[in-house]
């Protein structure tokens, strides 16, 4: 294959490492590769042995414009003459950054062509890309707002983390798509997902890689929490789909479930399995829908089923039950861990249960190099003798991130070398309690101890950085942040509430009293004074979190949806 990569401005990063990444992967696979780049910008362009590096003089003042707009036609179909030759025998092209925009006015319709936007600075070319968008075959950007400024001008969008990862996405979208072997589908039903982060997307997320990966079409129906996001869109190769309406309101939580139903009932003929993640009732649109043999509901939160299914508290919640219970009696069930699976059993129901816990990415969780945790920490403003406490996750109220708080300040008045991060934050429609808990903070005289992070999805440097994971929650099911701190090789300590006993043992984490401010404080001195133990705690427990590997949760969920589909 013939790959041109177009780069307007390669002066600043991160778009040198990002255009020596796409050479690299393309070259690895086999591409002849020609690079197009303003002449001053050529020397700064991967040398990869087998790329051909061409300097197109007029390349940037070319992107900034439809061509009448340059001062001097001729020289303008000059340059563009000679840039439509070049790329006369060329299958694909690699668009990198907004500069280079202009250049799909030169490209080929039988061209498939990548556009990369290591930011999502559109500006004023946001219409220009909207005039081309019927030749832009996939996006590949580094924050998953892009789509935001976008709006449904990315037909398949692909996010990516790092320099290394564009490489890779963008190789994918010229050589290594291949096409669903099954025009039917599996429909990961879900609440929250990209561009929205947290747990619920990064599980929704897994699974549906998972199903992709083995040549199965996926399909995510989500709630279109924000009206500038696209209705339909194609996500990591993932066909999205994301039904109104956008308020949390509980009478509009039961609209998206009957939209849901709507729209599984008009497709139907193209769905085999539907897999509601994380929101019990999206498992009654399947059953409306007349999809409930071939459904699953995913039990993702200790407590859930009792609020569900349990003993109603007054007419409208007795009836309520009583229609969940009738139309959830054909599904199948999936548990997180076996305490839901026996809550499950306390309510009633018995028989079609699996317990198949929640997938984490073990490529990107993992214990860090001692370099890399060096870097890592200095970084931070980390003393070697400080101890890092880590919480990740979103600051709602259910989280209790307050006990951590006042456990914090008790361990702070005997041990001084002691900091904690409180990394993430929560959307406007989850309750966000930053305000409180800074204001806990200073009551405290915290200080510079405790660094509110905000909210982030990078946050591997503080998982590098760390020492000790706390997850204070008040309920929980199997907690994506703590299965990735146990992968990233942290001690953990986290109670009963928070799912703690489910899967740390002495060797592996500390399961204290209860999530109260007292017992978590106990739990933190110990494992602040004996650095030691910690070690070893977060060496087993790396160890004991492959077993929750994306590959063995995907093959657990393909027997699964392959029991229902035979059966």
């Amino acid at each position: 294959m013939r790959v041109a990569v177009l780069v307007g401005a390669i002066d600043r990063p991160p778009e040198p490492a990002i255009v020596e990444a796409i050479v690299n992967e393309a070259t690895a696979r086999g591409c002849l590769v020609t690079v197009a780049s303003p002449p001053g910008h050529v020397a700064e362009i991967a040398k990869s042995e087998g790329a051909l590096q061409l300097a197109i003089d007029d390349l940037e003042p070319l992107a900034t414009g439809p061509l009448a707009r340059l001062g001097s036609r001729r020289r303008a179909r000059r340059v563009g003459t000679r840039l439509a030759s070049n790329l006369a025998d060329i299958d694909h092209v690699v668009v990198v950054g907004c500069e280079a925009l202009g250049a799909l006015h030169h490209v080929p319709p039988s061209v498939g062509v990548t556009l990369v936007l290591p930011a999502i600075a559109l500006g004023s070319r946001r219409r220009f890309l909207a005039r081309h968008r019927s030749r832009i075959d996939h996006v590949v950007t580094a924050d998953a707002r892009t789509m935001l400024a976008l709006g449904a001008l990315a037909p398949d969008l692909v996010v990516v983390d790092d320099p290394g990862a564009f490489g890779r996405a963008v190789a994918d979208s010229m050589v290594d798509h291949v096409p669903p072997t099954s025009a039917r589908a599996i429909v990961l039903a879900v609440p929250d997902y990209l561009p929205s982060l947290g747990g619920t997307t990064r599980q929704a997320r897994n699974q549906a890689f998972g199903v992709r990966d083995v040549g199965r079409r996926a399909i995510v129906v989500t709630q279109r929490i924000d009206r500038r996001w696209p209705a339909r869109q194609r996500v990591d190769r993932i066909e999205v789909v994301r039904l109104g309406p956008s308020s949390r309101h509980r009478v509009a939580m039961k609209w998206f479930v009957a939209r849901a139903a709507l729209w599984m009932r008009r497709h139907r003929h193209e769905i085999d399995v539907v897999n509601a993640v994380m929101y019990p009732d999206l498992a009654v649109s399947a059953s409306l829908a007349g999809l409930g043999k071939t459904a699953v509901v995913c039990w993702a939160g200790l407590g859930d089923a009792t609020d569900t299914l349990g003993p109603g508290r007054g007419p409208i919640h007795r009836l309520l039950v009583a229609l969940r219970r009738r139309l959830l009696r054909s599904v199948t069930h999936v548990a997180l861990t076996p305490a839901i699976r026996d809550e499950l059993a306390s309510v009633g129901v018995h028989g079609r249960v699996h317990v198949i816990p929640t997938p984490i990415d073990l490529d990107r969780f993992a214990p860090s190099e001692p370099a890399a945790r060096e870097r890592a920490r200095h970084d931070l403003g980390l003393n070697a003798d400080d101890v890092a406490i880590l919480y990740v996750g979103q600051l709602r109220a259910l989280k209790r991130v307050d006990q951590l708080i006042e456990a914090f300040a008790q361990v702070r008045r005997q041990r001084s070398a002691v900091r904690l991060f409180l990394v993430g934050g929560s959307r406007e429609d989850l309750e966000d309690r930053t305000d409180e808990l800074r204001a806990l903070a200073q009551q405290h005289d915290l200080g510079a101890a405790i660094v509110f992070t905000g909210f982030t999805d990078d946050v591997e440097p503080y998982l590098a950085a760390g020492d000790i994971f706390v997850l204070p929650s008040e309920r929980e099911g199997l907690s994506n942040s703590l299965l990735e701190a146990m992968a990233s090789g942290l001690a953990c300590i986290a109670p009963a509430s928070a799912g703690g006993d489910q899967v740390l043992t002495p060797e592996t984490g500390v399961v204290p009293a209860s999530n109260h401010a007292a017992d978590l404080a106990v739990s933190l001195l110990e494992l602040v004074a004996d650095p030691e133990r910690r070690i070893a705690m977060g060496a087993a427990a790396s160890i004991a979190a492959r077993r929750y590997s994306v590959d063995a949760v995907d093959a657990a969920y393909h027997r699964l949806y392959d029991s229902l589909r035979n059966g």
